[in-house]
């Protein structure tokens, strides 16, 4: 195994079901981006012990992620913005004795960030808003910063709703989950007769679900909302 594989291993976490992002945060993730001179920009969650990336404008692609992508807190460079061990941004994080041997910095090829909290109402963090960069970016300044911070300080209208929806998904993903751990649901087939000739034209399947819970038409809408969709083959 490489190097970087090792190092994908150790700083991603798993991927995570993501609300469809709104296009009036990408439209400000995009400002943020070009604001700063960097190639992408970023809106991620915490979420326990991983740094769920949200929304994006740029390529995510292009730093091996994609939206629901995780990286593990104590293994990214955000979690030590966060508790205060880094500045907010860094304009060649391999240039900095504090960066340049952190795996995440390796396998993600960041050159340069920009990162602050994003807290909701009650003051309790939400996440994080950051850049990454694949290049140096010299032209990063303390005023960028207060950018970054007063972007940060607007999107705390946003992340109620948001904290809000991802609530609700991961409730409804924890009763999909409990059906399915326990065998559900029990499929029962019936065949479908032609009434003139008596022949079998087709198989009708039905799914059973046990009592207590919501009927079958709204317990497979959230397992579809859920990200566990129905496969016909």
């Amino acid at each position: 195994m490489d190097p970087i594989s090792r190092h994908r291993i150790s700083c991603l976490g798993p991927r995570r079901e993501v609300p469809e992002p709104w296009t009036v945060l990408v439209d400000l993730l995009d400002l943020l981006r070009r604001r700063l001179c960097m190639d992408l920009a970023w809106l991620g969650r915490v979420d326990g012990d991983l740094l769920v990336v949200q929304m994006a404008s740029g390529d995510l692609g292009a730093f091996g992620l994609s939206l629901g992508s995780s990286v593990h807190r104590d293994q990214s460079l955000f979690s030590k913005v966060l508790c205060g061990d880094l500045p907010s941004l860094i304009p060649d994080v391999q240039a900095e004795p504090r960066t340049s041997s952190l795996p995440v910095v390796a396998e993600f090829g960041i050159r340069s960030y920009a990162a602050t909290p994003v807290t909701d109402a009650a003051g309790q963090v939400y996440g994080m808003v950051g850049c990454v960069g694949r290049q140096p970016c010299p032209s990063l300044r303390q005023r960028d910063a207060g950018f970054l911070r007063m972007l940060a300080s607007f999107l705390t209208e946003f992340v109620i709703d948001l904290r809000r929806l991802w609530d609700e998904r991961n409730a409804v993903w924890r009763q999909v989950r409990e059906v399915l751990d326990a065998g559900g649901p029990r499929m029962a087939f019936q065949p479908v007769a032609d009434l003139i000739t008596g022949q079998t034209v087709g198989v009708e399947a039905l799914a059973r679900f046990p009592t207590g819970l919501p009927g079958p038409e709204e317990l497979f809408a959230d397992a579809a909302g859920a990200g566990v969709n129905i496969h016909l083959v």
